[in-house]
């Protein structure tokens, strides 16, 4: 204890922790940052703050590389790694102070840094639960994992340009590897290599967690980098060293495998936050459980107007499926979904604007993935919507920024689509939830299709 109060004073070790805390308060608090934006508030709930905790790994890990660097090449710096090395003492009992000084405020700073987190969301009223508990413990590992490292080069290669050259390498690595989780679309085996740093890529929705096989996945593998590096202070042999790299090839081997090949596996509902609450028919997550009563008043409305459709839906049901711009939102005949992640100007909305969503594409999500769509989308949203409601208006998930130019469309698709007898524009509304349904036919070209085009080519055909 008393070589550890002695590091503690005399080494960089409380400077790198109160960097990894201080670091990305100014961001956090300051900056409107996509932290503060749909579709994962930060302070929305306590997994969500301890995912953009992990977020903020980009800029805390190679602060820890580059403290270790520093303090692992302290003794050979100073002149003073002979004299240390003729002593009784072994190697890892001298190195050992080192490693826990650095260990030790890396892992307070980023602990305080996640209090300061959890405290906002309790300030702001946000979800809690112990769901972030796993999703905290991991980010905390990693930490640890790259002052470790850190030590490690330090010691290996004490020269003054190695602590700085250290975290920007490591600053520019995460920033590649971040860039291709929150880009990647498709499978690829670089998808998990990126999962082997600290890079995490964006929250994807605000009732999400990561799942347990990437949870004990990097578990294992900064656990086995974390047992070499501390290994390798202690060695002296060549040999020694060579087998001190076995626990991180042996975590690779473990973890690789079970790493995912698509951002898109790598989250999952939250259990808890996504649990349902429901009124009958109505339910709504547990996160959101407030908007019950509105939801649920709304939702008969809105079933009741939909059940003149053929094989009309019976249920409605908040999605809280995780956010990806690759993957369609969640559709089925019998349900309803309304989802607050994407559209969470919907939190405030009262009973007839939560019903007019409801009806938008007669009850089925839209066939773009969140973050996608365009005029032709909104339009037809407005049309559908009119047939229930007996009046064009702008539909409440239409983007106010794009309205203009969908109401145009809209209009002219309008007054062609009124111009029918009732039972044909029933017909058409029918076959246009069915296209919708399938995310195939003229209503999936609707949705998906952008400017430069004719009319005909932007309104389905259904609803001509």
């Amino acid at each position: 204890m008393r070589a550890l109060r002695i590091e503690l004073r005399r080494s960089v070790a409380p400077w790198a922790g109160l960097l990894v805390l201080l670091l990305p308060l100014p961001l956090l608090f300051l900056l409107s940052g996509p932290w503060n934006k749909d579709a994962a508030d930060w302070a929305g709930g306590t997994t969500s703050a301890a995912l953009w905790l992990r977020w903020f790994l980009l800029f805390g890990w190679p602060v820890a590389i580059g403290a270790g660097a520093i303090q692992g090449m302290r003794d050979r710096r100073s002149g003073t790694a002979e004299l240390l090395g003729s002593t009784p003492r072994p190697v890892g009992h001298r190195t050992g102070a080192l490693a826990s000084a650095i260990v030790l405020c890396l892992g307070a700073g980023f602990t305080a840094l996640a209090l300061v987190a959890f405290g906002n969301v309790l300030a702001r009223g946000g979800f809690t639960s112990a769901v972030f508990l796993p999703v905290l413990g991991v980010g905390l590992l990693v930490v640890v994992a790259g002052g470790v490292l850190g030590l490690v080069v330090g010691r290996a290669v004490p020269h003054p340009l190695v602590a700085p050259g250290a975290a920007v390498l490591a600053l520019v690595l995460l920033a590649l590897a971040n860039t291709a989780l929150t880009q990647a679309q498709v499978a690829s085996p670089t998808t998990r290599l990126a999962y082997l740093t600290a890079a995490f890529g964006d929250p994807v929705g605000l009732m999400v967690t990561t799942t347990r096989e990437v949870d004990v996945a990097q578990l294992v593998w900064f656990g086995g980098l974390i047992v070499t590096g501390v290994l390798l202070l202690g060695a002296k042999s060549a040999r020694a060293k060579a087998f001190s790299l076995a626990p991180a090839v042996l975590a690779a081997l473990v973890a690789v495998p079970m790493l995912p090949a698509r951002p898109a596996d790598v989250f999952t509902a939250d259990p808890v936050a996504a649990g349902k609450v429901c009124d009958g028919p109505v339910c709504v997550s547990r996160m959101h459980a407030d908007r019950l009563p509105v939801l649920a008043q709304a939702g008969r409305e809105a079933l009741e107007l939909l059940s003149r459709l053929p094989d009309a839906p019976t249920r409605v049901e908040e999605d809280t499926d995780p956010l990806w711009p690759d993957v369609l939102p969640k559709r089925s005949p019998d349900v309803v979904y309304l989802n607050y992640q994407s559209d969470s100007a919907l939190l405030g909305a009262d009973v007839r604007q939560t019903r007019d969503a409801l009806l938008e594409n007669a009850g089925v999500p839209r066939c773009a993935a969140p973050n996608m769509g365009g005029g032709a989308e909104d339009a037809l949203k407005a049309i559908t919507l009119g047939h229930f409601t007996g009046s064009l208006a702008k539909p409440p998930t239409a983007p106010e920024s794009i309205w203009g130019y969908s109401r145009t469309m809209a209009e002219t698709g309008w007054d062609r689509f009124r111009a029918q007898p009732e039972d044909v524009r029933w017909e058409r509304i029918a076959s246009a939830r069915q296209a919708m349904l399938d995310c195939s036919g003229p209503a999936l070209e609707a949705a998906m299709t952008y400017e430069g085009l004719a009319l005909d080519a932007l309104v389905p055909e259904g609803l001509r």
